[in-house]
């Protein structure tokens, strides 16, 4: 069964409570609930950003909007027990939030409190998933506009904004090196990572501000240029994409060649904090459970 909504967990958390009268840890009934939904392996893997898996926030939030129904409560400090309301709403709606008309609600007044009825309004997606999809968002959004800049940019500026992100990725070490030699009669190579002062380990950079894909040809010519320079390692860098053709020349080459597309290009330039800035850090506070350990 796919990962279910917020509301979605509601039901389960319910009947898994009802069957457990002297209450079961938010551990444990997060276990219960994804067993009892059928959760995969798989769909036990999907993280939010912090790598916390999506069925545990959506479960916790679905017991948040419980607790401030106060259809569940926390025993013993740990435990999370169903109350009598919980139970009642259960047996009425069979856990399920879901829109009520008025005669809907004029029949259950006196059952449950109006205040108490729920609405698919109700349970807001998880925060955290929120925040997390938001983040993404503007990632996304910051990636696009990197790839339209760079293919804007002059084919210099890109040969050296490439080189730096290498530069920022570590590739020349401490005691290494990168130098820009793309130019007039560069013989196909951009820039040139040393890996020591000797200059002796070396990784040739090949940059391609392109919008149509790279192709086979691209490659053999860049093969090509490694051979001439004797070189085992390449890096070709492409602000477009590469054909199958391509990749079929990089697994037959008899150099090590790694290929970066314009999305991974993106994407490493935001995570190394190349040609973007960082204007405020967001911390969110959570449970430090160790702390109550004792408790």
């Amino acid at each position: 069964m796919p990962l279910l909504p917020c509301k979605g967990y509601v039901n389960p958390i319910l009947s898994i409570l009802k069957e457990h009268q002297n209450g079961l840890s938010g551990t444990d009934l997060t276990e219960r609930v994804a067993v009892s939904t059928g959760l995969t392996e798989l769909e036990r893997k999907e993280a939010i950003s912090d790598g916390t898996p999506k069925y545990v926030v959506r479960i916790k939030q679905a017991r948040y909007w419980l607790k401030n129904q106060q259809y569940v409560e926390a025993i013993n400090g740990s435990l999370w027990s169903a109350t009598s309301s919980g139970l009642q709403f259960l047996a009425q709606t069979g856990g399920r939030p879901a829109k009520l008309t008025r005669s809907a609600r004029a029949k259950n007044q006196g059952r449950i409190s109006p205040q108490k009825i729920s609405t698919d309004q109700d349970i807001e997606e998880a925060p955290l998933e929120k925040i997390d999809q938001a983040i993404k968002q503007i990632k996304q959004d910051l990636e696009a506009d990197l790839l339209q800049r760079l293919i804007a940019a002059t084919p210099v500026f890109f040969e050296r904004a490439v080189l730096e992100l290498m530069r920022a990725m570590g590739y020349a070490g401490d005691r290494g090196n990168v130098k820009h030699t793309g130019g007039s009669g560069d013989g196909g190579i951009d820039g040139i990572l040393f890996f020591d002062r000797l200059e002796l380990e070396r990784v040739y950079v090949q940059a391609k501000r392109w919008t149509k894909p790279v192709g086979g040809p691209e490659i053999q010519q860049f093969c090509g240029a490694l051979s001439v320079n004797h070189a085992q390692k390449g890096v070709l860098i492409t602000t477009a994409t590469f054909t199958k053709a391509a990749h079929d020349c990089v697994s037959k080459a008899p150099q090590a060649i790694r290929l970066i597309g314009g999305r991974e290009l993106a994407d490493l330039m935001v995570e190394f904090g190349v040609g973007v800035s960082r204007t405020k850090t967001m911390v969110i506070p959570q449970l430090d459970r160790d702390f109550f350990e004792d408790v």
